[in-house]
């Protein structure tokens, strides 16, 4: 009978103690476990009975629960760079992945006489994907520089395509400069329209410039500078140079210092223009985060 009796007073106490907030250097707690001070923990933190994973802090979900989660969706990326024109390169979802972030550039196209080769277009997409979903993307081959009589040719396109749900984007390189004009850049080509994206057209060619200076009474300089090749978003250069045509006219007769057009050297730059020879774009870039 006794024995029953401390079962009946111990079950009471913690009800009682299950009924009431618990305060440590609080006079009133206001909540199940209110604490005054600091806290020194030397186990785990558990969160509905998970710890969590590395690098990752608590946060709260969409609903207002506490959960585990990351800082950041895409902590890892692979970069892939031009290997031969069209030549489709693969992606495979890792494990545990169910979004991906990918970047892409054009190609420049190249430079010519009329100036620099327009930059290549930019795009960053979304894509929701599972787990082994094989991805197949296509890295944009640059833009020859002109070389008499040659034209320069434009860049290509930059492509992304998850081949389980047939989405996709792509973006245009930028065009080659002609004999009197720079080259335009690309813009967005295609794109799927159930991923979230943004994009920015690349830039076009610069326009070339020229300045006359008396060298002496009877003859003059001419300095011809050729367009730089259009800046790629987000890209920190300046495209590739464009050359000079120097000539120095004395009487209808004279001499002509000729240097020829850079190449662009970021993802997607145009290459300079320039008289004899033009620059060559550079070659398009296509980066996925997970």
């Amino acid at each position: 009978m006794k024995t029953l009796y401390y079962i009946l007073i111990l079950f009471f106490f913690v009800n009682f103690l299950k009924a009431q907030n618990i305060g440590i250097n609080k006079t009133n707690p206001t909540e199940s476990l209110d604490v005054g001070g600091n806290i020194n923990l030397s186990g785990v933190l558990k969160v509905n009975g998970s710890a969590g994973n590395s690098n990752q802090i608590l946060m709260k979900n969409s609903t207002g629960a506490m959960i585990w989660g990351d800082l950041s969706d895409f902590k890892n990326f692979k970069m892939f760079n031009w290997t031969s024109a069209g030549a489709i390169q693969t992606f495979t979802v890792p494990a545990g992945i169910t979004k991906l972030a990918v970047e892409l550039w054009g190609a420049g196209g190249g430079g010519a006489p009329g100036g620099g080769g327009g930059a290549g277009g930019y795009a960053l997409a979304i894509f929701n994907v599972t787990a082994g979903n094989l991805c197949n993307l296509i890295v944009g081959t640059a833009g020859n520089g002109y070389s008499e009589p040659t034209a320069a040719t434009d860049g290509t396109l930059s492509k992304f395509t998850n081949t389980a749900t047939f989405e996709v984007i792509a973006v245009n390189g930028g065009f080659g400069a002609l004999s009197s004009f720079p080259g335009s850049g690309g813009g967005i080509f295609t794109y799927s329209n159930n991923i979230q994206y943004i994009f920015n057209d690349g830039q076009s060619g610069k326009k070339n410039t020229i300045n006359y200076q008396q060298n002496s009474p009877t003859t003059y300089v001419k300095n011809k500078k050729f367009g730089n090749g259009g800046v790629s978003p987000i890209q920190l250069q300046t495209g590739g140079e464009g050359g000079y045509n120097i000539e120095i006219v004395s009487g209808g007769a004279g001499s002509i210092d000729d240097i020829n057009g850079a190449q662009g050297y970021s993802p997607g730059e145009g290459g300079g223009g320039g008289k004899a020879y033009g620059g060559l774009g550079a070659y398009g870039r296509v980066i996925v985060r997970w």
